[in-house]
């Protein structure tokens, strides 16, 4: 799995676990770790009892500005979705783009923190932590899993003065690897996967929603500890490649009364369970971008009705009055190419009908983003 992939997919929650899973395969297992990352199935990232004890240092300058709108700090976005950036995606008429989000139009926030990536570095590779922290990540990681860490190998930057610190930490045991990085994104995958209960083990070619909402509860069930969950609630989403093969996405986040939370939660800190055709588990991604961000402060969201007004106006030419908007979902995009973490209204938009699966006829989107709260409060935005 290409890291820069699940990284960008984790930035998006119902996209997170969807993109990184696409391109994982037993077949470039080796390269997928070389790059650190794993399936958005579907990211998109970390344990919420802090296993880092602190934040890493760094030398950029931060994200606030003395200018203040409204009492407000003015934001400098480094990156962000540009206006020609969108997703694809492919799901049966049947089962719909329905993926567990739990803001709904109907959801009355008006609010949203914007957080501080306190990882974020120019050079594509999180800021530098002790090798100690990584190590502590690791071996509570191991022994939530019940696996032996044999050896750990540590990743440092060229530019790195300080021997005992490092952005990544590999380690070897005799079930297979666990990777983590100071960003709060761990990966574990199995040497041989691991064979489900005959009763949760299902092809993913024949699973149906029921069923894989069946295995996402159990499996946090049983992995649930490695991210802190007290009430964990699971979400099962199914897209289809260009070959009309089903590919399913087993997530979980921890549960809240207040809705703000949840949504927080959702976008924020989530585990995700791959698995391979046969039904056993491959891997396991875990990301806190909770654990590496600072709440800045709590920003207005603008209306939906607004958002689709500029929507039109940023893909003049693509949205057109006659375009079927049929979902609208709010999501943060974060994750480490990301300074900041920033609330987004995501549209998906119906263009075109495609292929058949066992659900259904098959229906293709796009994906559009538009920044959920209000432009006066950002400068300099990115082109690209």
């Amino acid at each position: 799995m290409n890291k820069k992939d699940f990284l960008s997919a984790m930035g998006d929650i119902d996209d997170r676990f969807i993109e990184e899973a696409e391109n994982y395969s037993r077949s470039d297992a080796k390269k997928w770790l070389k790059y650190g990352g794993l399936a958005a199935c579907l990211l998109i990232c970390a344990l919420c009892f802090s296993l880092f004890g602190g934040k890493p240092e760094s030398n950029k300058e931060t994200n606030r500005e003395k200018v203040t709108v409204s009492d407000l700090p003015v934001l400098t976005i480094e990156r962000r979705y540009a206006s020609n950036d969108t997703r694809e995606r492919r799901v049966s008429a049947a089962s719909g783009l329905e993926d567990g989000n739990p803001w709904s139009e109907d959801v009355e926030i008006d609010t949203l923190p914007v957080y501080e990536n306190t990882t974020f570095d120019q050079n594509d590779t999180p800021a530098s932590v002790s090798d100690g922290e990584l190590e502590t990540y690791i071996n509570d990681i191991a022994e939530s899993t019940e696996m032996n860490v044999e050896s750990i190998r540590y990743s440092r930057k060229k530019e790195e003065k300080n021997l005992d610190k490092s952005f990544k930490a590999e380690a070897e045991t005799a079930e297979g690897t666990i990777t983590v990085y100071s960003s709060h994104l761990a990966i574990v995958e199995y040497s041989e996967s691991l064979t489900l209960p005959e009763e949760y083990r299902v092809p993913t070619s024949v699973m149906t929603k029921e069923q894989a909402q069946k295995v996402t509860d159990y499996l946090l069930e049983e992995y649930g500890e490695v991210m802190g969950f007290e009430n964990a609630k699971g979400t099962v989403q199914v897209e289809y490649d260009e070959q009309d093969n089903a590919r399913w996405y087993l997530m979980g986040y921890e549960s809240a009364e207040d809705q703000k939370e949840e949504v927080l939660n959702y976008n924020l800190k989530r585990i995700n369970f791959v698995l391979n055709q046969e039904g056993d588990l491959e891997a396991i991604v875990m990301v806190d971008n909770m654990a590496c961000g600072r709440e800045i402060e709590e920003y207005p969201l603008i209306t939906t009705e607004k958002a689709e007004e500029m929507l039109r106006e940023n893909y003049e030419g693509k949205i057109t009055e006659e375009s079927q908007i049929e979902n609208i979902r709010l999501i943060y995009l974060a994750g480490e190419e990301y300074s900041l973490f920033l609330p987004y209204y995501a549209f998906d938009v119906r263009a075109s009908e495609g292929g058949d699966s066992g659900e259904g006829n098959l229906v293709n989107y796009e994906t559009y983003y538009v920044l959920a709260i209000p432009e006066q409060y950002v400068v300099e935005l990115p082109k690209n």
